[in-house]
């Protein structure tokens, strides 16, 4: 099934049976007979009320689901924002994503699962693997090469649980022949999620997410372009595609250089481990925030960017690491006698001084170890995999250099978090960043088995700097 616009049809709105018309991310609904259309005009005033008070409430405008028929037969469900357009009594809905199926196989409660297509699938999964080449020769000496279309089996990549479900991750390449063309062959992949069990439009929906987060990750940036999902349900005891769901109001920054988006995290990178990445996508335990928004964002380091990489760094550390980082004797022992004698003079204050140096016992108690010592412990782990990094960025590097750029990250991330006017970008800043951001994927990628030489590609590419030697 495609994804088509526009479409018409009937919705049930309000409990009585609307005209639709859905294009463009819009849906407009007509009322059926005179009579509703004056009852829907005369609404439009308790519309602005209702605004109003979820307003003054400080409320998050929800969402509905609003189900119908289309002109073609198939069922549809609508995800709308429940802040509507009344344009003197005909109402109209910012979608969020629409689900069109086949009914008589296939619902919103008995989902099976799903597959997606689209321009960075096809860069983190190679579609040329679709295709084979043939070399020959006749018996005068004259060769011929050819390249032809083969049937290929899909490669699972693994399976991870989410809410009591299996679900199992797959990619297939699909070849296909066009006559009369100037491209006569041409191919793209399939990524798949089965489930182990029926499931709901939200589980699917879930998924979904958890599968742009992987994109994202893989990609290290936010503008990822994704075809709408074909649905699966069960014909004939055979799983088959009934449904598609299309997404509808995120703008992400155009891809201006294709050629450059290439330059991802691919499937072979990871070496089988890519499903390892999937539950602490779905649990929120990576940090996405520090992504970029396009391949060209990615050379510029903003007020913004820089804050938020020092935030990704600790959230894979807390996620990854214990956090005892050992500090020395001396200052365990100091840490010990200051905080003996706050308690010692807590008991003896009252009111407010009380309170203050209460503040400051807590304050000092959580200083156990500071975001250079964290930084420091996680860059002499993964110091093998940094080093060609750390000698493209630092002539004459030595080991014991990490200490220095440890210390000098940590004094930029408190005079940033703290909002010190004398802030200071230096050109040493920029290597450090450079390594930070290397050091956030190279803790997770390890964590999950990935060799040390394939992660190395891996920030190479994400970089884009073939000029890194990682031999």
């Amino acid at each position: 099934m495609q994804e088509t616009s526009p479409i018409m049809g009937y919705i049930m709105y309000l409990e009585k049976e609307y005209p639709f018309l859905f294009e463009e991310g819009i849906l407009r609904l007509f009322p059926p007979t005179r009579q509703e259309w004056r009852e829907r005009r005369g609404s439009l005033f308790k519309d602005f009320e209702k605004f109003k008070t979820l307003h003054q409430k400080q409320e998050w405008i929800g969402h509905s689901l609003l189900k119908g028929r289309t002109q073609d037969g198939f069922c549809i469900v609508f995800c709308v924002s429940n802040s509507s357009s009344n344009d003197n009594g005909f109402e109209s809905f910012s979608v969020d994503y629409y689900f069109k199926y086949n009914g008589d196989f296939l619902d919103e409660e008995t989902i099976y699962g799903f597959s997606v297509t689209g321009r960075e699938v096809d860069y983190f999964y190679n579609p040329r693997r679709a295709f084979a080449m043939d070399s020959m020769c006749d018996e005068s000496g004259n060769s011929r090469t050819g390249v032809y279309a083969r049937q290929t089996k899909s490669d699972t990549a693994g399976s991870y649980w989410y809410k009591n479900t299996e679900i199992t991750v797959s990619f297939h390449a699909i070849p296909t022949i066009h006559f009369r063309s100037e491209t006569p062959l041409s191919a793209r992949s399939r990524m798949i999620f089965s489930f182990s069990r029926p499931q709901n439009l939200e589980f699917l929906i879930d998924v979904y997410e958890h599968c742009l987060r992987f994109f994202y990750y893989v990609c290290y940036r936010v503008n990822v372009k994704l075809v709408a999902l074909n649905v699966y349900g069960m014909r004939e005891g055979q799983i088959s595609c009934e449904g598609v769901v299309a997404f509808y109001g995120k703008e992400h920054t155009e891809e201006p250089d294709l050629e450059k988006a290439r330059e991802i995290i691919t499937y072979d990178d990871l070496e089988g481990k890519m499903v390892e990445l999937f539950p602490p996508l779905a649990q929120n335990q990576i940090y996405l925030e520090h992504l970029c928004s396009s391949v060209a964002a990615r050379s510029s380091w903003g007020i913004n960017r820089i804050i938020l990489m020092f935030v990704a760094f600790e959230r894979e550390f807390r996620n990854l690491y214990d956090d005892t980082v050992t500090r020395s004797e001396a200052y365990v022992e100091v840490r010990e006698e200051v905080l003996k004698y706050l308690k010692n003079r807590k008991e003896q204050y009252t009111g407010k001084k009380k309170k203050y140096v209460g503040e400051i016992e807590r304050t000092l108690s959580k200083t156990e170890n500071k975001y250079a010592d964290r930084m420091e412990k996680a860059m002499r782990d993964c110091e093998e995999i940094l080093r060609p990094f750390l000698k493209y960025y630092y002539r004459d590097y030595q080991s014991d250099m990490i200490g220095d750029i440890c210390d000098r990250m940590n004094q930029l991330r408190n005079d940033s978090a703290h909002g010190n006017i004398d802030l200071r970008i230096d050109p040493v800043h920029i290597s450090d960043f450079a390594i930070l951001e290397s050091l956030v994927y190279a803790m997770r990628l390890k964590a999950i088995g990935v060799e040390t030489r394939k992660i190395q590609v891996c920030l190479q590419t994400l970089k884009g700097n073939r000029r890194i030697c990682t031999e």
